[in-house]
Formats: structure tokens, sequence, C-alpha cells
């Protein structure tokens, strides 16, 4: 049989059954088809979405990081200028906050240019090894967004006039 004859038993059978009443089982067969495809093609869109989101978070959150880090030197600068204020006074003082300092500034070149996935993997890792300093910093880092949020939020008026 050539595709012609294919064609046309194909016709003829759709013209034939346009006539006879459907077959439940052919429906259910033919509705559980359309059902599989639309679940497929569903499926392949949320996955592709979802990478879509996936990836624009991390980009946003990997420049987030890079922000950060840029605020984390300029809070070092602000540092070794109070040190250098202080250090006529308080040697001891200048001191130390020049070693805060440069952990800090160590601390930013550590967490520049990783990928949320690193910085997360690296987060398990301090977690796994030592949960006391991981709590304490968790808890530091919750206080310092909390004063960052509400430091930065648009300022209310309350005064009714």
């Amino acid at each position: 049989m050539n595709m012609k004859d294919e064609t046309a038993s194909a016709e003829n059978y759709t013209a034939h059954k346009k006539d006879e009443p459907a077959n439940p089982s052919e429906v259910v067969d033919l509705v559980v088809d359309v059902t599989k495809n639309l679940g497929s093609a569903f499926g392949r869109e949320a996955r592709a979405m979802a990478g879509r989101v996936s990836e624009q978070l991390s980009e946003t959150v990997e420049a987030g990081v890079e922000r950060g880090a840029d605020a984390l030197g300029s809070f070092v600068r602000a540092m070794h200028a109070a040190a250098q204020e202080v250090e006529p006074e308080a040697p001891g003082l200048a001191r130390t906050l020049d070693d805060v300092a440069r952990n800090v500034d160590g601390f930013a070149d550590t967490i520049r240019g990783r990928t949320i996935s690193e910085l997360v993997s690296s987060a398990a890792k301090l977690a796994r090894r030592n949960p006391t300093i991981f709590l304490a910093g968790t808890i530091l880092a919750g206080f310092a967004v909390s004063r960052f949020v509400r430091s930065s939020a648009p300022a209310t008026n309350t005064n009714e006039g």
C-alpha cells in the first residue's frame, strides 16, 4: 500500500467513524493520550521555567554577594581609618581594629566571585565542623540584616498634622 492509498484509507475510516457512535474505550484511550501529551508538555515547560527562575535567582544572589563584599570593603576602610585616628591614645585598640579589619577583608575576598552553590557548600561544611561558630555567625548575620533593612526602609511620618 502506498502513501496515497494509506491517506485514502484513513479518510474512509474517519468518514465511516463519523457515522458510527464512538467506541467508549477508543474515546478513553484518546483522552488518556491527550492528557499524557499535555502533562508531558506541561512538565517540560515547568522544568524549563524552574531552571530559568533558578538561574536568575542565582545571578541575583551572586550580584548581592558582590555588593556585600564591596560594602565590607568600605567597612574595612572605615575601620582602618578609625584605627589610625585612635592609635595615639589607644594603640592596643588600634591594633585590634586593624586585626578585625584584616579578618573582615579576608572574608570579603573569600566570598567575592563565588557561586551560590559554593557559598552554600562552604556554609554547610562550617556548620558541620563548628556548629557553635556557625550559630553565632547566623545570629550576627540576622542581626546585621535586620538593622540594614530597618535603616533602609522609608521613614514613616507618625505626626498627624
